[in-house]
């Protein structure tokens, strides 16, 4: 049930049956590959009645290729910047839920601009987890391609996690429990709404 306006950057969503909320803002999503960025986005679109996007996708859209064959043909640096490029343009319907890239908070501020212009959510999942559920994709997945076996996976996603996470760290809700529990992320985001004062 959608109340109130649909002028580009305000959404009126009712929530909770008794409570509404304001939202201007877009809520970003961070973490690292297979964190369930993409399913939880989804969840939330429904919930605060925003639109859900998928960086990445988006990115591939752009490109007519996949994020593997852009990593191969043109290589990391023309993504990032691409990506960056992405986050920023009106080709995303923001406010909006969005599912970012592993790596998009650690490139040109990206995660600056992000805390400026929206409630940031890092999915903090454990490295056994996403090793679980990467095994099989690997190929899809260009900075863990080349890992043999489950403890190659292991080191290379734990030295990932490690490298991003001072980045990851200045989220303004970090979820930590598994599996990601869609009515406590709501209740988190919703908590950061009141202390951003966006809840009435």
């Amino acid at each position: 049930m959608l109340l109130g306006t649909n002028a580009p950057g305000s959404i009126f969503s009712f929530i909770g049956r008794q409570r509404y909320y304001w939202i201007m803002k877009s809520i970003f999503l961070i973490g690292i590959m297979g964190a369930g960025k993409s399913y939880l986005a989804r969840q939330l679109s429904d919930y605060f009645m925003l639109p859900a996007a998928d960086l990445d996708h988006l990115i591939e859209k752009e490109e007519g290729q996949t994020v593997s064959e852009i990593f191969s043909n043109k290589g990391e640096a023309f993504f990032r910047q691409l990506e960056s490029d992405l986050l920023r343009s009106s080709k995303i319907p923001y406010p909006a839920i969005l599912a970012t890239g592993g790596g998009t908070p650690c490139f040109f501020n990206n995660m600056d601009w992000m805390l400026k212009h929206g409630i940031v959510v890092w999915l903090n999942t454990p490295v056994g987890v996403l090793v679980e559920r990467l095994r099989h994709q690997k190929a899809h997945r260009p900075l863990v391609a080349a890992a043999a076996n489950d403890d190659e996976l292991t080191i290379q996603l734990s030295q990932l996690l490690k490298n991003r996470t001072p980045w990851y760290i200045k989220a303004h809700v970090v979820l930590s429990e598994m599996p990601v529990d869609r009515d406590a992320a709501i209740r988190a985001i919703e908590d950061q709404l009141a202390q951003m004062g966006m809840a009435s």
